[in-house]
């Protein structure tokens, strides 16, 4: 009874399973990315680079969601998007595993291209999955679930700080790569959904060309708006806990433990903030009021050009954490309310498109954050997060000025959720 009871509440009486799959792959994902940055340093003097050649080294992870963000969600618009997701996660979790054994620094490369480009489907896929599976008015909580994922991989950091410190950093990456494999295979069990079944549509919506594709999205005023600040914010969050990584080994003097430490705190502020953006998202929906969605991203995102401003400019250890808390909160925060935003507001078709705009885009801020980094990292990490912060700033603003055109763009404005079969 209490089984049932939550799966009501959850997914309004669709199946968990799909929902604890992507989690698990999302999960799997993060502990790869996490393991680089919090052996950043440790890389760094394996392959006897410096540090701004290390910060490049993590702009990769920019230049492969520019290229790969588009293409997946083109094909996850039009091909089976579980064989698309479980077959990517495999591939990364080989790529992850050779990462430990690259014998040069070209090879690592390679790998962590490869890697990155894979996983570059958790995003798009994901996300339009799970509005298929389950329906509009349970959106904030199934996204409040999956974002849950990162998070829960960071508060790992300690453990991978550990593995780092005992085994190396070689080891580390093929131990973390396991579990992925596992959990891709029991991907393979799910079926495909009805795309926009879960909003009244009884039949499949014909697949269109990449051009119609755009020209639908585009015209999307809210998408446009939230586009603009995905490439502004990803400016800070692409190389963001890298810097953090060297900001603590440069200011405080952390070694492999203590920087995994940082990631672990980090990941307990993100299932903070997580928490409460997910009520936020869920208040807003339930009242109707989805413009209220566009001011949880935007002012969450202005929030976290603040803080990560304020770590720099504190002097004092003890307060830097508890900023460095703050901060992580508020990046979990604004995740909720934008992946349902995006799903209420996008045609069902093209979907993973949407999603793969974003997260493009977010890559190409990364990519552009290289300028800036290569300039500023011989004055330290602190001054390249300061910089990059004025930017994260500006994404706020502009998604803030985009919530004016929600209510006339949202697809599902009249949609009750007792309206919809989920058989």
């Amino acid at each position: 009874m209490h089984k049932h009871g939550l799966r009501e509440r959850l997914t309004g009486g669709a199946p968990i399973f799909p929902l604890a799959v992507l989690f698990g792959l999302n999960i799997t994902d993060e502990l790869d990315t996490l393991a680089f940055q919090a052996l950043t340093p440790e890389i760094r003097d394996a392959f006897g680079l410096s540090n701004s050649q290390i910060i490049a080294m993590g702009t990769i992870l920019g230049i492969s969601l520019m290229l790969g963000s588009v293409p997946s969600g083109f094909l996850g618009d039009r091909a089976n998007r579980v064989r698309l997701a479980s077959c990517a996660a495999l591939l990364w979790g080989v790529a992850g595993a050779f990462t430990g054994l690259a014998a040069t620094f070209t090879v690592f490369v390679l790998l962590r291209i490869v890697a990155a480009v894979a996983r570059v489907s958790n995003e798009p896929i994901h996300s339009s999955l799970l509005a298929d599976f389950y329906p509009p008015r349970r959106l904030p909580g199934i996204f409040f679930v999956h974002r849950l994922a990162n998070p829960s991989a960071a508060a790992a950091g300690v453990l991978i700080g550990w593995l780092g410190s005992t085994y190396g950093w070689q080891l580390t990456f093929v131990l973390i790569s396991l579990p992925t494999f596992v959990i891709a295979l029991l991907g393979l069990r799910l079926s495909e959904p009805v795309r926009g079944g879960t909003m009244g549509i009884k039949t499949a919506t014909p697949a269109v060309g990449f051009r119609e594709a755009c020209r639908q999205l585009f015209a999307v005023r809210t998408l446009r708006g939230l586009w603009v600040g995905a490439l502004l914010l990803g400016m800070l969050i692409i190389p963001l806990r890298q810097l953090q990584s060297l900001l603590f080994e440069q200011r405080f003097g952390y070694g492999p433990v203590g920087r995994g430490t940082i990631l672990a705190l980090g990941g307990f502020g993100l299932i903070a903030g997580i928490i409460v953006g997910g009520y936020l998202a869920e208040r807003a929906v339930s009242r109707g009021n989805i413009r209220g969605l566009g001011f949880v991203v935007g002012a969450t995102i202005a929030i976290v050009a603040l803080t990560q401003s304020g770590m720099v400019v504190m002097p004092w250890e003890s307060l830097v954490l508890v900023v460095k808390f703050i901060n992580a909160a508020v990046i979990g925060a604004y995740q909720p309310a934008f992946y349902t935003l995006v799903s209420y507001v996008s045609p069902p078709n093209v979907r993973s498109q949407a999603y793969a705009w974003a997260y493009g885009l977010s890559g190409a801020g990364g990519v552009l954050s290289l300028g800036i980094t290569t300039f500023t990292a011989p004055l330290g990490a602190g001054t390249s997060l300061l910089a990059l912060s004025g930017f994260a700033a500006l994404a706020g603003a502009a998604i803030l000025r985009s919530t004016r055109h929600i209510n006339e763009d949202q697809i599902v404005p009249t949609l009750r959720q007792e309206e919809i079969s989920l058989r």
